[in-house]
């Protein structure tokens, strides 16, 4: 679900599996200069990582179960989505 969005960056960048175990994909064509960030539901950053091609799996099984927003941002806008890690 996405929680909100700036511009169109919500059509380019695909988040996936909703809910993750331990993996998260990000797919993104336009990916140069994107940088992802997830946060716990206390707003505490968690991981961030600058993709650096179409697919990038994020390891996340060391995140505790629970809700997490995960935040793109790059020349495009900015997105955040919600995800549920089981």
């Amino acid at each position: 679900m996405v929680i909100w969005a700036e511009s169109d960056i919500e059509n380019i960048i695909s988040i996936y599996p909703n809910p993750c175990n331990e993996k998260l994909v990000i797919e993104s064509y336009e990916y140069q200069n994107t940088l992802v960030e997830i946060f716990n539901i206390q707003g505490q950053l968690v991981q961030s990582v600058l993709l650096q091609s179409f697919q990038t799996i994020l390891p996340i099984s060391q995140l505790a179960k629970g809700v997490y927003l995960v935040q793109v941002k790059n020349k495009k806008g900015v997105m955040v989505k919600k995800i549920v890690k089981n």
